[in-house]
């Protein structure tokens, strides 16, 4: 979607560029025969005036975007009471592999039967089960 956002960008301001363009090239054709006509001036001034309201209007307001709001399943958000009692250390077998993490404060972390997910500021690290950074 950002890059749909930045496109719609691009495209008005494309727009805008060409409408300059072509208010350039008929300001120079009019001022090479000297005929224009104060019609002509009015239609000039007009046209700048739109381009200017226009240019204006998305420096105030950009474009808008209609979002619908995020709607979580609460059934698919488990959240875990975890204390220290309930683990046995001395069970545990050897390290595999280690992963350096922060020791300022305790890393987020979130897991599946497959992956591995670790907030290490700033960057989101996913592990495979070889604990492989993917």
């Amino acid at each position: 979607k950002c890059q749909e956002l930045q496109q719609r960008c691009v495209e008005k301001v494309g727009e805008k560029q060409k409408k300059i363009h072509q208010l350039k090239l008929k300001t120079n054709e009019l001022m090479r025969e000297q005929e224009a006509t104060h019609d002509d001036i009015c239609s000039s001034k007009a046209t700048i005036n739109d381009i200017k309201r226009d240019i204006n209007q998305f420096e105030e307001n950009g474009i808008v975007v209609d979002a619908d709001p995020l709607i979580i399943n609460q059934n698919f958000v488990c959240i875990e009471q975890w204390t220290s009692n309930e683990l046995d250390l001395s069970t545990l077998s050897s390290p595999y592999r280690t992963i350096a993490c922060s020791q300022d404060s305790w890393a987020a972390t979130t897991s599946n039967n497959h992956f591995l997910l670790i907030d290490q500021c700033p960057n989101l690290c996913l592990y495979d089960k070889q604990l492989t950074l993917l």
